[in-house]
């Protein structure tokens, strides 16, 4: 399941499932446009440690900017994520579940925020119990960094997270300009990323 994003880089590429529909949310329900992806810390996981820290407060929302990622898709069991097997076997118009905007909240961890369900997602999301997202990480550190996609899975990988509604959800805190500053920006922009997914 893991990647990477050039071999002279420091950054990697992981998909991991975090704790999703399962947690909280019951069919029947309007679906959730909050949903919590990292807590705070090391988050551990069967593909390793990934840690969200301040180094991830600085980084992320910039990054974003520069990989064209300020909202990302939620797609079904990665079929967005070239080189996972659900990627091979569909086609374009491939489905998405929704789209989300990345968010990282200091002490809490990282959020999909705003979220916005599709027709397709909001019939099928009773069929999925997680969600996972792709994400660019530090290889020495594990820090998360940035992230590509996300997507509703059957299966599970990041432990003890939580799945919380706007409603249900503290407000989240606005980054500052000074936090938006980040050396990795440049590193990811100038990177060609490529993900393997799959046992």
């Amino acid at each position: 399941m893991l990647g990477s994003v050039n071999s002279n880089s420091n950054l990697a590429v992981a998909t991991l499932k975090s704790g999703g529909l399962g947690n909280g949310w019951k069919p029947g329900e309007p679906l959730p446009t909050r949903l919590k992806i990292f807590n705070w810390g090391v988050n551990e996981s069967s593909e390793g440690k990934f840690l969200v820290d301040e180094g991830t407060v600085k980084a992320l929302s910039a990054n974003q900017r520069m990989i064209g990622r300020e909202r990302i898709p939620i797609g079904f069991e990665h079929n967005i994520d070239p080189g996972s097997a659900e990627y091979e076997r569909t086609t374009e118009p491939r489905p998405i579940a929704g789209q989300a905007t990345p968010e990282v909240v200091p002490g809490d961890g990282i959020y999909l925020s705003s979220a916005a369900w599709t027709p397709d997602g909001q019939k099928a999301a009773p069929n999925y119990e997680d969600i996972s997202p792709t994400t660019i990480f530090e290889k020495e550190t594990g820090r998360v960094v940035a992230l590509l996609s996300a997507s509703l899975t059957r299966t599970g990988a990041v432990y003890d997270l939580t799945f919380l509604s706007a409603s249900a959800a503290p407000a989240i805190a606005k980054l500052s300009p000074q936090q938006n500053q980040s050396p990795m920006s440049e590193q990811i922009s100038n990177q060609t990323i490529t993900v393997k997914i799959g046992d």
